[in-house]
Parts: C-alpha cells; structure tokens; sequence
C-alpha cells in the first residue's frame, strides 16, 4: 500500500458519494487528509460519511450539483469555513447517457457535458479564487477517461466530447494556474469495476469481454487501482509535473 503523508491537508472531491469518487475519499483519508466532499446522491452521501466516522482525520459530505453556479460558489465557500482551506481537489463528478441519434434530446446532450466538462472548470474556478490562491497553490486532478480518446460505443456522444474537452481543459487550467503554484493534471480511467459508470454494466464485469478485446492486460480494473496516480499528483512530491494525463487502462489507449 503506497503512503505518502497528507496530514494537515484538506481535499475536496466531488462525486464523492459512490464509486471512483468514494474510493477516492477513503483513500484521501486513508493518507491523514481531511476530506470535503460532494454529490447529488444524499443517502449514499451520507452513507459514505458514516464508513468514515471512526476515521481519525475530519471528513463531511455536501449535497452541490456541480452544474449549479450558485450552489458551487456556496459549498466551496462553506467548506473553506469549516475546514479553513482547500490544498487538494478531485473533480471526478461525471453522468453518462446512453440513447441512440434518433432520440438523443439537446436536454441530454447539455446534461452531460455540464457535469462533466462546465463542472471541473466551475469547481476548480472557485477552489483557486476562494482557497489556492490566496494560499499559494494546491494541486487538483480532473478525472477524464478513455472515452476521451476514442469512440468507446455508440449512444453517448455527449460523453466522448465533455471528456475530450476534459484533456484540453487539464492542459490550459495547468498554464492559466502556474502562476498561483497550483499544478493540475488528469487521470483516466478504463473500464473500472464497481467504478459506477460503465464499470456496473453486465459487459463490463463479464471476464470474457476483456479476454477477447484488445485491451493488453486482458481484464478490467478494479477498485482500488486509481488510487494510486490520484493521490501522487496530489501530493507535496509532485513538484514539477502539470498539464499531463495518465490512463490508468490496461493498456488499452497504447493500442490506438
């Protein structure tokens, strides 16, 4: 288990309610962070907070819908008044819509990339005004995906296009922030089990599927194996890395 020391350190992720997002928060704590986070989804919020209450660092869960200008600016405000800063922030909260051309509605194309794509540039926005800033830096990673990088399937182009613009926006937000010391990277994932998302699908946890596709490993990812480049870019070590991506895939992007 890797270890690096985050002691005296508050981290905000948000989707934090469930899959990757959850991993994220016991893993945040795991290494002496406190931890902010948060989701749309209360009950599995606050069910995340209860696992984590015999933890020795602070942790709280927020209800924020990080398409919600208002709502963003009040949370990370809220949560710098609590926990009195934010060195480390995850934007990892994501949807994904599945229909075909014939009935894809403007409605759903916006939803998503909203969420994924207007979302971490919102939240980072307001981390770095209210919080990184004025402190002298911070480190944050957008979570993008394979589907950034190619046609997964059909019937999400909203996906495909709000996580390509995710690896535009990790490469500008790195330029625009360097001068307030805020390093910005991203990490995407492949298909991740339990990783909510296309991870709960029946394709995706059936071992055949990945025995028989490209992907080198041949298997998927499971909970757990994010981890550990999330929290490397995080940390205090990272002193010279920005603007870069890491797929966390099998290998399956060195394919194309």
């Amino acid at each position: 288990m890797f270890k690096f020391d985050f002691t005296g350190k508050t981290a905000l992720v948000t989707g934090g309610a469930e899959g990757l997002g959850k991993e994220f928060v016991q893993t945040l704590a795991e290494q002496g962070a406190d931890v902010a986070f948060c989701d749309v989804q209360d009950e599995k919020g606050l069910a995340t907070e209860k696992d984590l209450q015999n933890s020795p660092v602070k942790n709280k869960y927020w209800h924020c819908d990080v398409t919600d200008e208002t709502q963003v600016k009040q949370t990370v405000a809220e949560i710098i008044k609590e926990f009195g800063k934010i060195d480390q922030l995850v934007n990892n909260a994501g949807r994904l819509t599945y229909n075909p051309i014939e009935s894809y509605t403007m409605d759903q194309w916006m939803d998503v990339i909203n969420c994924d794509l207007t979302g971490p540039w919102l939240v980072s926005r307001e981390v770095v005004l209210q919080s990184m800033k004025p402190n002298g830096g911070g480190r944050i990673v957008n979570i993008s995906s394979v589907a950034g990088m190619f046609g997964t399937a059909a019937g999400c182009p909203s996906y495909h296009a709000a996580k390509g613009g995710v690896l535009g926006l990790i490469k500008g937000q790195a330029v625009e922030y360097a001068q307030y010391g805020v390093l910005v990277n991203g990490v995407g994932p492949g298909t991740i089990l339990n990783g909510g998302m296309t991870g709960r699908s029946k394709v995706a946890s059936n071992p055949d599927t990945h025995k028989k596709g490209r992907c080198p490993l041949k298997r998927a990812g499971h909970f757990g194996e994010l981890s550990g480049a999330v929290i490397y870019f995080l940390s205090d070590e990272n002193t010279f890395t920005t603007g870069q991506n890491i797929m966390v895939d099998g290998g399956l992007t060195s394919t194309l």
